[in-house]
């Protein structure tokens, strides 16, 4: 089974920004196997979505986060497996709460972020 992998902007700007560092120093040739060896990465991340090291994770604390290398670069793509991630940080007069997902899985995140507020606000409201 092949899973579906959703690259950020910032990941596509990084990838292009690195292809357009290759060709420039190196020449064209090379940002096209960069970009091919990337794209062998992504394929390798929807096929066997385990298969990338948990090092990442390890390293910055954040639950789930893998990396995979580019082979023949000196270059790692990050990733995780989470359709939809809640983060939630409070004290005695504030409530963050923030949602980080795959558009794929939650397409209307917008909507179950307006929920989450108008839940909030009426437990708010019924406390006080």
């Amino acid at each position: 089974m092949t899973h579906r992998v959703v690259s950020s902007n910032a990941a596509d700007t990084d990838v292009a920004n690195t292809a357009d560092y290759y060709a420039e120093v190196a020449g064209p040739e090379l940002a096209l196997r960069f970009i091919d060896a990337v794209e062998a990465s992504v394929r390798r991340i929807g096929t066997f979505p385990s298969a990338g090291s948990s090092a990442p994770e390890a390293e910055t604390g954040i639950s789930g986060l893998r990396g995979i290398a580019v082979s023949g670069f000196p270059f790692r793509l990050l990733y995780t497996r989470h359709a939809l991630r809640v983060a939630a940080i409070s004290n005695d007069r504030w409530l963050g709460i923030g949602f980080c997902v795959d558009p794929g899985a939650v397409p209307d995140v917008e909507l179950l972020a307006d929920a989450a507020h108008d839940a909030w606000e009426a437990l708010r409201a019924d406390a006080l």
